[in-house]
């Protein structure tokens, strides 16, 4: 896409970056809520407003889509400084500029495989970085890059609110028309959601069975700690609120700093009873496993019939 200001994404700097469904790199953006939070506005602040994208909330039909656009968006990720250089090693996420024939710019995410490290100033970096692509024209391939070619992936540490409003609603909008579109099996995204359980769990559909009833409560929630387990986060909900209920966690990046996860319960009752837990600054007290607790924050409540 050919690079033009855009008016309507003027200063201040952009501290979000998305990744484009159209060429998969990533641009700096900034976001707008429209229609009460219905619909979400992003705008290129280096593309002219042609480019200019508006995303409905009523159009996303499945909790995959929701995580996958969740994802397109992190913090800017800022130009590597020469006097900075030393801080990169080999498995650090960078983000690389690609310049194609016809002379644009675009970034894509790397892995550093290699330094070649030269004596030099502070001011002016004379060193090599060997890059393994991640996505993008050179996908799967090692390239060569200095450091004006380099931006540092910044982690994750919470979704920007103007995305995390809007998923809420086409969460809470996908739950409302599922039973008119799946009535007989229980909901194509309920299931599709069930095949994500077993994945991120390793558990058969046997083990993961959420008791047979046709409507389920679940509670998105964020901040865990990676290495966190499932079967964890069951038996300190069934110690501390003698509940029983069923988690996941979802695989998350190397470049975030915390992972994400669902609780389901099984009736109103014990979502409010799961969800005022939770809430309680009186919780995070409680020791969970060897010395961690279960610090988090609730993403949103939605129902799954």
């Amino acid at each position: 896409m050919p690079r033009y200001p855009n008016p309507s994404s003027a200063s201040p700097s952009p501290d979000i970056e998305f990744r484009t469904f159209d060429d998969d790199a990533w641009y700096s953006v900034r976001l707008l809520l429209l229609s009460s939070g219905h619909q979400l506005k992003l705008m290129y602040c280096h593309l002219s407003d042609f480019y200019d994208r508006v995303f409905h909330a009523k159009d996303f039909r499945s909790l995959e889509a929701i995580q996958d656009f969740r994802s397109r968006f992190r913090p800017a990720s800022p130009q590597l400084q020469d006097s900075d250089c030393g801080s990169v090693t080999p498995g650090t996420l960078v983000c690389a500029s690609h310049s194609p024939r016809d002379g644009d710019v675009c970034f894509y995410d790397a892995i550093v495989e290699a330094v070649e490290r030269k004596e030099h100033s502070r001011y002016k970096c004379l060193c090599s970085f060997m890059l393994l692509s991640k996505h993008g024209p050179s996908e799967g391939k090692m390239v060569m890059k200095r450091i004006e070619s380099i931006c540092v992936v910044q982690p994750t540490v919470r979704v920007d609110p103007k995305v995390a409003s809007f998923l809420e609603i086409a969460t809470k909008h996908m739950n409302r028309i599922m039973p008119e579109s799946n009535a007989n099996s229980g909901g194509e995204a309920c299931s599709s959601l069930d095949r994500k359980i077993d994945k991120c769990s390793g558990k058969s559909p046997q083990d993961i069975d959420l008791g047979g009833v046709r409507k389920h409560y679940m509670i998105l929630i964020e901040n865990l700690e990676k290495d966190l387990q499932s079967s964890s986060i069951e038996d300190f909900l069934q110690l501390h609120t003698s509940m029983s209920t069923r988690a996941c966690i979802f695989p998350c990046l190397p470049s975030e700093s915390y992972a994400r996860g669902a609780i389901f319960v099984d009736s109103e009752k014990n979502l409010k009873k799961l969800y005022d837990f939770l809430e309680d600054p009186d919780q995070s007290s409680y020791p969970l496993e060897e010395g961690t607790n279960l610090s988090c924050r609730i993403c949103l409540k939605c129902v799954l019939h």
